[in-house]
């Protein structure tokens, strides 16, 4: 499980570095692009949550 998660990362990240250095745009994009992929899924499970505890609101108004 964790080991085939780890080199799936690293080959995602080598892609990225290449990727970058070829295009000379910035090499941050290899950590932040997971970054941000694990947020927005921490996002999505938070707003699951919050809807069916019936605690999501948009504007001070209660939804769902």
């Amino acid at each position: 499980g964790y080991s085939i998660g780890w080199f799936a990362y690293f080959l995602c990240a080598g892609s990225h570095a290449i990727a970058a250095l070829r295009t000379k745009s910035a090499p941050s994009n290899i950590f932040l692009h997971p970054l941000s992929t694990m947020l927005l899924i921490l996002l999505i499970i938070d707003s699951f949550r919050r809807k069916y505890t019936g605690r999501l609101v948009w504007r001070d108004r209660k939804i769902g």
